[in-house]
């Protein structure tokens, strides 16, 4: 998640130069000073894609996300939650008694 937040604070300096305008309670047009961008919140998506592709919400969206005083967490793919890391990695891990404890192998030592 620490990356993640690097890049919501790296996009949160840019979103400042954009126009956005509200077009219903989730759509949003969105002029970065180059293109204008369709972002909706609902469904999680800007015509930049970069939204779909990463899951991280992209700059266009952050200045939406801003402009309706929203929390970005919300909108950040659940892949990047650290509950997600935590369950991904929770049964392959057990507790390890200390080396005094360890059994003999049959197999050569390196």
């Amino acid at each position: 998640m620490q990356s993640v937040v690097k890049i919501i604070e790296r996009g949160q300096k840019q979103i400042w130069n954009m126009r956005v305008i509200q077009v219903d309670l989730h759509e949003f047009e969105v002029d970065d000073e180059q293109e204008t961008f369709v972002v909706n919140l609902e469904n999680k998506t800007c015509g930049c894609y970069r939204w779909t592709l990463m899951g991280i919400p992209c700059w266009h969206a952050l200045a939406c996300i801003a402009k309706r005083r929203l929390n970005y967490e919300d909108f950040i793919h659940p892949a990047y939650h650290i509950a997600t890391y935590a369950a991904t990695y929770a049964p392959a891990f057990h507790a390890m008694p200390g080396h005094n404890q360890w059994g003999d192998s049959d197999r050569p030592q390196p």
